[in-house]
């Protein structure tokens, strides 16, 4: 059986040149040698070329459909005129920049020897898939930029260089693999407006990444756990993502991962968090984030969805803006940073009244912080009196709350139950005390906020409270 098809796939490809237009070219030659018109579709170039001939492709005869150029060498060429965009010299097996710009060729098939491709040589070309030579080592600026067809691409072991926004804005590519290349940097807008890709294989080589690179993609999660360099705004606009792996001790810039409306989760977390960081992603909760910063920057988790904030002890400042716009803001636990009160801006907390936020300290501390002008503004308590009021029952006798790492409930009778649920919604604890007393371990209960509520035959509160 594999005779046969190998028979058959060379039989295929031997009527393939048998049907094609072919032309024997030598340097300089081939722009008088082209037809006005092809009707089989295919154009077939064997024999050797310099730049003046590849430039001359720009406008291929009608109804070229493939271009074959498999047995055609490039050579050197040195002009005494500029040839295309001022140069005058052009090394051998280059493909110069913006040879096939809008080329209306779906099938393309280069020299094997082929190590340089050019700025915008294949731009808003009708290209529908492309397997790059073996041997190929660079490519230019926007060399397949604004492919509206192009739905399928090979990068070769031997790629060491990308330009920017190489494969920008080519809507039907689904997938990229970095994988089998030697690329150590993916440059700025590499991959942006590819809006149908979802899946993006970074290889091992990979170790920066530019700005924007992934913009308007479909890609949902990401891991550049060996990525040690992130340029601003490298992950922005990625209105998809899900979730990122990062490499702890990376060196990111701002806006890392603005604008990215869908983000859940990152992993490996920077100490000090930059300008603009996660602003805008509606979905994220940093707490885990900052349990390990020591300072935030301005802007940094601007107009996110949080309603919790966690401070580790290492906080030393939020900048300017850094929780602006959390509008669903109801707790920040401050509990470790003890007495350590971090500094903060007047405006850190724009568009938010403090006073409807509990800001839950360590014992012995509430002073301490209330007599801050900025952090004073917060409804701050400590563990004797954590509960959120105004969920109901607040002319309730009933009291519950938090005192030596237990949950504690008392009320005026005895209590027939006391159910603990989580913030959506689950069930996590229900007890029968029968007692008007109650002192329920924080290790039987789950993480982040809760909701209690206790009952007797005649009263009933219900309370948001935090545990950790």
């Amino acid at each position: 059986m594999k005779r046969l098809f190998t028979t058959l796939t060379v039989a295929s490809l031997m009527a393939m040149t048998a049907s094609a237009y072919t032309l024997d070219v030598t340097p300089g030659a081939l722009a008088g040698l082209l037809p006005e018109a092809v009707s089989d579709g295919v154009l077939l170039l064997r024999g050797t070329a310099d730049a003046r001939d590849i430039v001359s492709l720009s406008e291929l005869p009608a109804g070229v459909k493939t271009l074959d150029m498999s047995e055609l060498k490039i050579v050197e060429l040195r002009s005494s005129q500029p040839v295309v965009d001022g140069r005058t010299y052009f090394p051998a097996d280059e493909i110069p920049e913006y040879s096939f710009f809008k080329s209306a060729a779906s099938s393309i098939i280069l020299p094997a020897d082929i190590r340089t491709v050019g700025d915008g040589a294949f731009a808003h070309s009708s290209l529908t898939s492309i397997t790059l030579p073996a041997g190929l080592t660079s490519m230019g600026a926007y060399a397949f930029y604004g492919c509206s067809d192009l739905a399928d691409v090979v990068l070769p072991g031997s790629l060491t260089s990308l330009g920017t926004g190489s494969f920008g804005n080519c809507p039907r590519l689904g997938t990229m693999d970095f994988r089998p290349t030697k690329v150590s940097l993916l440059p700025e807008r590499v991959l942006a407006g590819c809006t149908t890709l979802q899946d993006v294989k970074i290889g091992a080589s990979v170790s920066s990444i530019g700005s924007e690179a992934f913009e308007n993609t479909a890609v949902t999660e990401l891991d550049l756990s060996g990525v040690k360099t992130l340029a601003d705004f490298a992950l922005a606009g990625m209105s998809r993502l899900k979730s990122v792996t990062l490499r702890n001790g990376a060196s990111i810039g701002k806006g890392l991962l603005m604008d990215d409306t869908a983000l859940q989760s990152v992993e490996g977390y920077p100490d000090a968090v930059p300008t603009l960081f996660a602003a805008n992603c509606r979905l994220l909760n940093p707490s885990d984030m900052l349990d390990s910063a020591t300072g935030v920057g301005n802007y940094a988790f601007a107009n996110i969805g949080a309603d919790t904030l966690v401070f580790g002890s290492d906080l030393k400042s939020v900048g300017e803006r850094s929780f602006a716009g959390l509008d669903n803001l109801q707790f920040i636990d401050a509990r470790a940073l003890d007495a350590r009160v971090p500094d903060v801006a007047e405006n850190t907390f724009a568009g938010i009244n403090p006073a409807d936020v509990t800001l839950y300290v360590a014992l012995a501390t509430p002073e301490i912080w209330r007599d801050h002008p900025v952090w004073g503004e917060f409804n701050v308590m400590d563990d004797t009196s954590v509960q959120v009021p105004g969920v109901s029952g607040d002319a309730s006798e009933i009291t519950i709350g938090i005192r030596a790492g237990y949950l504690m409930v008392e009320a005026p009778e005895a209590l027939e139950s006391v159910a603990i649920y989580t913030a959506d919604g689950r069930t996590a604890g229900l007890w029968h005390p029968d007692t008007p007393s109650a002192a329920i371990s924080l290790g039987d209960l789950p993480e982040g906020i809760i909701l209690v509520k206790a009952s007797t035959a005649g009263d009933s509160r219900s309370v948001k409270m935090m545990t950790r």
